[in-house]
């Protein structure tokens, strides 16, 4: 946002916005462990029954980020309604019931989007009051990842979420195309960033990120060997984990 505005950061909007997000993240948590245990997922391969997290917990978490996104609305502006809105939508639905994004093969868009366009447009409103093209293209390298992440989360649960109905990306394509799917997707990741560099939309020590360019191979190697081995695959999903939290 600093990289795209010639005016003041305004902090206290910034730190709100930010404990609001907090506050969203942790709702998503319980909303998604919830329903989670209780349509069965988690237990599909065991005999014992873990305890759903309470959703008051999700509920109150949901009203304090409402809160703040009311009134950071109110005195940036009635446009954030939208953001807020679509994070409402993504976050209570991704699993829960009626719609269950997840369920119906949607839940890496929601993902992409939520994570990506939608909260970093949505940070650069709050302090510039605007949009912008160029952070709409800097957001797609975060938006990428994080469905990297995603995606690549998805592989070892296979089986869990092809026996719940869970109709995801990899229970869609299979476990060995999915693979295929997070090699390129960490293609345009990188692609992106680089192609921002070129145009000058994000700042050049934003190019540090080349540098977990050998671990995302490295990921890719280790995630085509052994896509159906869930233990020696998680290696490909930390090393996801890094390269998301390096950018």
């Amino acid at each position: 946002v600093a990289f795209h505005t010639k005016e003041s950061i305004h902090f206290p909007y910034f730190l709100l916005g930010l404990l609001g997000v907090a506050f969203v993240l942790l709702a998503v948590q319980v909303f998604n462990e919830h329903f989670d245990i209780t349509l069965g997922t988690d237990r599909v391969f065991s005999n014992k029954t873990p305890s759903p997290p309470h959703l008051s917990t999700a509920l109150v978490a949901t009203a304090i980020a409402l809160l703040i996104g009311l009134y950071l609305a109110s005195v940036r502006g009635w446009p954030l309604l939208v953001f807020i809105g679509f994070g409402v939508l993504a976050m209570v639905f991704y699993v829960g019931p009626p719609i269950r994004w997840s369920y119906r093969g949607l839940g890496e868009i929601m993902i992409f989007l939520s994570y990506g366009p939608f909260m970093t447009v949505g940070g650069y409103y709050l302090q510039v009051q605007g949009v912008d093209i160029p952070p709409l293209i800097a957001s797609l390298v975060l938006g990428f990842l994080v469905l990297a992440i995603a995606v690549v989360n998805e592989v070892p649960e296979y089986h869990e979420d092809r026996m719940v109905g869970k109709k995801n990306l990899v229970v869609r394509l299979g476990r060995r195309r999915a693979v295929f799917l997070y090699a390129i997707i960490l293609f345009f990741s990188f692609a992106i960033l680089a192609l921002s560099s070129y145009l000058g939309t994000i700042p050049v020590y934003s190019l540090l990120i080349f540098t977990t360019l050998p671990l995302a191979f490295r990921n890719v190697i280790i995630a085509v060997k052994n896509y159906k081995s869930p233990k020696r695959f998680i290696a490909a999903i930390r090393g996801t984990a890094i390269i998301y939290t390096v950018s």
